[in-house]
């Protein structure tokens, strides 16, 4: 009986570690295409920064809108861009904390079930 009840813990074991491998590699996929984007995101507003910057003060801004078009200032757009680009940044680095966390916990999850596969031997 001990051997059997040992068996099925192992058996359960190793279908959590499964699900839970198979949970975290998909976190993980999510969280390296959310930086992806995040990243591109933060190249494009300091490419637009860095161009902004290079035009004279007396030029009209526009900034899109849906299909409008609003005027706009030369500092108000500067602004904007170098908030997208700290918030681009941040969001970039919850995600690789998250995907920090989630490897993790998948090792501890490793760890746990081979000591329970070692303390049987």
């Amino acid at each position: 009986m001990g051997e059997n009840e040992y068996d099925d813990q192992v058996k359960e074991g190793f279908t959590k570690l499964q699900k839970q491998m198979f949970e975290a590699k998909q976190v993980i996929s999510m969280e390296e295409e959310a930086k992806a984007l995040k990243e591109r995101q933060m190249e494009i507003a300091s490419t637009v920064l860095k161009r902004l910057k290079a035009i004279d003060e007396a030029k009209t801004m526009y900034r899109q809108i849906g299909r409008a078009y609003v005027v706009s200032t030369k500092e108000d757009e500067i602004k904007r861009m170098e908030k997208t680009i700290s918030e681009c940044a941040a969001d970039v680095k919850k995600s690789e904390e998250k995907k920090k966390y989630v490897m993790r916990s998948l090792e501890d999850a490793q760890k746990n079930l081979r000591e329970m596969v070692a303390a049987r031997k």
